[in-house]
């Protein structure tokens, strides 16, 4: 014979299992929502004298039984919440679409509890079962009782569906707007900002009506997630004279017809102040070439180039949640830069748009330079050049340019990058006289 499983102190109504979970119903009538299996007991006892019985009756009596339960926690969010009886007789097809009744097979919960219904166990209200306390019963009386003690009890296994109108869910909260970060002049700079993903989420369930037959009563649930993606742009600027380019008549290829060889006709010693420089027209310091990259000094009348390198990115739809869609869509790099070029004292002079020379507007990773010009010279020498010419009347002192890095990302992120080129005398003090070699 199996073991019985015994419970202790099994008093009043036993919540065993719930099986299905909400439903989506409208506000002006509760709906059904779940169907459960409850297991009540009704216990009577016979007092140590061996006549008196317990006032919760003696054998024979009929008693009515009115379910007294407390909605589960898995309805708090539901209206109107209530609940009726549908069923006390429970098929093993039943059980076992309900999940059962705390992990027994089948078998096990008849064994343990449905062979101890009493007799006339019937339904006369929603929530009210009657019963003659007669018939099989659980033997619970323990052994270190007196003899004379008997305890005998009876379950009431029913299947309970509860109704309820769902409360209407809160929308989700608007993401956080982003910082307003403007153009700034840094390295790089970082835009973080938030995504609404909503989605539904499809929960089948079953449940019962009066006659035990089946019936859908399958939800939606509404859910929502607000992930952080960030985007984030750098850029770096360098400038190239050409002056540090050895001038070297065997290697052509080597050489710049603007370079005169690491600096050879400036005076060791010599050092100018400039009056003023810079985009606000602020004074600088001494100008001392010493220590200078010779690619970043010139002559007035002189040209030299600007490189700008970009580089893109961001981890957009990296965290879509389950279930949710991607909303798609992709976001560029820089479509737009523009080199703004002020003259020593401080003045502006010129804006140019500059090109992609290596991979294209809009691309994660890309390098900048200045439009290619023609330039031809009286001796009938024609170049193309990517430079920025310095008028010759230019003192000495500091020429800058400044480069605005546009139309990025999703937030339109924007830098501003600076470089100076030290002006050191002008294009005519290369005409100088010194002795001939013996070569020449």
């Amino acid at each position: 014979m199996k073991n019985r499983v015994v419970y202790k102190a099994l008093i009043g109504l036993v919540l065993v299992l719930i099986l299905l979970t909400g439903l989506y119903v409208p506000a002006e009538a509760a709906q059904p929502v779940m169907s459960l299996i409850y297991v009540g007991s009704w216990d009577i006892w016979r007092h140590s004298d061996g006549v008196t019985w317990q006032y919760t009756g003696c054998p024979g009596q009929e008693k009515e039984c009115t379910f007294n339960l407390e909605a589960p926690e898995s309805l708090a969010e539901y209206e109107n919440v209530d609940y009726k009886i549908v069923s006390l007789d429970i098929t093993e097809e039943q059980y076992n679409q309900l999940g059962g009744h705390q992990g027994l097979s089948y078998d096990d919960f008849e064994f343990n509890f449905y062979i101890f219904r009493p007799n006339n166990y019937r339904q006369v209200w929603d929530k009210t079962v009657s019963l003659t306390l007669s018939g099989t019963y659980d033997d619970v009386k323990k052994e270190w009782q007196n003899k004379l003690v008997e305890g005998r009890r009876w379950y009431l296994p029913v299947i309970v569906e509860w109704y309820g109108d769902q409360a209407p869910q809160p929308p989700p909260p608007q993401p956080k707007a982003p910082a307003k970060l403007g153009c700034l002049e840094k390295p790089s700079i970082t835009q973080t900002w938030e995504e609404l993903y909503t989605w539904e989420v499809y929960h089948p369930a079953t449940c019962y009506d009066e006659e035990g037959e089946e019936y859908d009563c399958s939800w939606i649930e509404n859910k929502w997630a607000i992930p952080t993606y960030s985007e984030t742009l750098s850029a770096s600027i360098s400038v190239n004279t050409k002056q540090g380019i050895p001038t070297d008549p065997d290697n052509p290829k080597e050489s710049d017809r603007e370079s005169r060889g690491s600096w050879e006709i400036i005076p060791d010693t010599q050092k100018r102040t400039p009056k003023y420089s810079g985009r606000q027209g602020t004074p600088y310091k001494d100008i001392n070439i010493y220590g200078w990259d010779p690619n970043e000094v010139t002559r007035a009348g002189y040209g030299f180039e600007v490189t700008v390198k970009t580089q893109y990115t961001n981890d957009w739809e990296t965290q879509v949640p389950d279930g949710a869609s991607a909303h798609g869509g992709t976001y560029k790099g820089p479509t737009k830069v523009t080199a703004y070029f002020y003259n020593t004292a401080g003045r502006f002079v010129e804006s140019v748009p500059m090109e992609a020379t290596k991979g294209k507007p809009g691309d994660k990773n890309i390098t900048w330079e200045l439009p290619e010009k023609r330039l031809d010279f009286h001796d009938g020498t024609r170049v193309w050049e990517r430079k920025h010419y310095t008028d010759i009347n230019n003192k000495d002192g500091y020429y800058e340019v400044v480069v605005y890095i546009e139309e990025v990302g999703k937030h339109d992120l924007c830098l501003i990058r600076a470089k100076e080129v030290a002006i050191y005398g002008d294009m005519y003090d290369d005409s100088y006289t010194r002795i001939a070699t013996k070569d020449e």
